[in-house]
């Protein structure tokens, strides 16, 4: 192994080399690797110092890979510390084994390779949610390398979001579910050997819950007047959560619609599969009213143009508009959340006597389960109303026993 300046002629305005020797200013090195070719690295500085500790350091690199051995625990460190490109031609040269490669790539190129991956088999916008996910944790966490993950820094980070309501439990799950996905793939792709242990956010199913008939209603009329908040207007959010009412659009599926996505002579909006969750397209029918609305706002808008800028804090936003209009936004049946829009249009349409199959419809859910269990809540005086059902049946069944 040597390091040296190579030597150059230098090249005339037409390129071809002529005049007198030069010597590069900055280091070279050459070794012969386990895989018996020989290496020929620019190192990129005129610090000989520098450049010392660096052959002295892949000379160690190339002793132990050529014995098949694992390199010291320093060693590997050091490896983290080098630029990309140094990393990238260590590992092309075989100096490291997989396990010992894995470990000193940064979990964000980790993360890079795992997109990638889930955006070859999807075709919405759900690979970059995960990415999202996953980015904020490694950040907080100060999650450097894979030797770096702790569940439990995990589980802290996302139970203090929970915490301060930055998120809200389900969203929580979410987090945990993408992180935890993630390990899993690494850990399939033998890029490590154990995953770690992170808890799921424990949340009750009655977390949100869908607005009363009365809460409804005096909820738009209350936004209607409303001042501006959160960047929209109090009749941009009226018509916002008609919208979402009428069509059962998610937050993130309304964030995506434009002015073509309307045919307001049909009263319709599509979504393309890129932009739902379950990644296939979605035709929603919407009250001619709503339709109206909406057609107005976007009269002025340019084709490309997003509807609705709607805020990540939506949760907020939708309990500002509550209590100026008087409705409780916690109480024993859970809390408002933007996604409750979607909870009261199912409770609603269940209350009406919509048939399961129509409701799964709407909802675009890939079960009736999902659909009624989890998104159909009570609506007030219904068990009242249940029960004054009963009443009269004992002289009834007397009337028809005495027959």
């Amino acid at each position: 192994m040597r390091l040296y300046q190579p030597k150059y002629r230098e090249k005339s305005k037409d390129g071809k080399r002529k005049g007198r020797k030069k010597q590069c200013k900055t280091f070279w090195l050459e070794f012969r690797g386990p895989d018996e070719i020989v290496h020929r690295w620019g190192l990129g500085t005129d610090n000989q110092d520098v450049a010392e500790i660096v052959k002295a350091q892949i000379s160690s690199l190339n002793e132990w890979a050529k014995k098949g051995l694992n390199p010291p625990d320093d060693l590997i460190a050091w490896v983290r510390q080098q630029s990309p490109k140094l990393r990238g031609r260590i590992y092309k040269a075989g100096l490291l084994q997989t396990e010992q490669t894995n470990s000193t790539k940064p979990i964000q190129e980790h993360l890079k390779d795992y997109i990638e991956y889930m955006s070859l088999n999807s075709k919405s916008d759900y690979p970059q949610q995960v990415k999202s996910n996953i980015k904020r944790i490694i950040d907080a966490c100060d999650f450097k390398f894979w030797a770096d993950v702790d569940g439990h820094k995990v589980n802290q980070f996302v139970g203090s979001l929970i915490k301060a309501e930055k998120i809200g439990r389900n969203t929580g799950n979410h987090y945990v579910t993408s992180f935890k996905s993630f390990a899993n793939w690494l850990k399939e792709q033998g890029k490590i050997r154990e995953t770690p242990v992170i808890q799921s956010v424990d949340y009750e199913q009655a977390e949100q819950r869908a607005f009363e008939y009365k809460e409804w209603s005096r909820l738009l009329e209350a936004t209607r007047k409303a001042p501006t908040r959160y960047g929209l207007t109090g009749f941009q959010r009226y018509i916002l959560y008609k919208l979402a009412f009428d069509s059962g659009l998610r937050r993130n599926e309304l964030r995506s619609l434009t002015r073509t996505s309307f045919d307001f002579k049909s009263s319709t909006v599509f979504v393309p599969g890129k932009d739902t969750k379950n990644g296939k397209e979605a035709l929603q029918k919407i009250t001619p009213e709503t339709a109206a609305l909406i057609k107005e706002l976007v009269r002025d808008k340019m084709p490309s143009i997003k509807t609705f800028n709607i805020p990540n804090c939506s949760q907020f936003m939708i309990r500002k508009d509550c209590e100026q209009a008087g409705i409780e936004t916690e109480n024993y049946k859970g809390k408002i959340q933007f996604h409750s829009i979607r909870h009261t249009l199912a409770t609603m349409l269940a209350d009406k006597g919509v048939q399961p199959r129509t409701l799964q419809k709407i909802l675009r859910h890939a079960s009736i389960t999902t659909s009624y269990r989890y998104y159909t809540h009570i609506m007030l005086g219904s068990e009242a109303a249940a029960i004054d059902k009963l009443r009269g049946l004992e002289q009834g069944d007397v009337k028809e026993q005495s027959a």
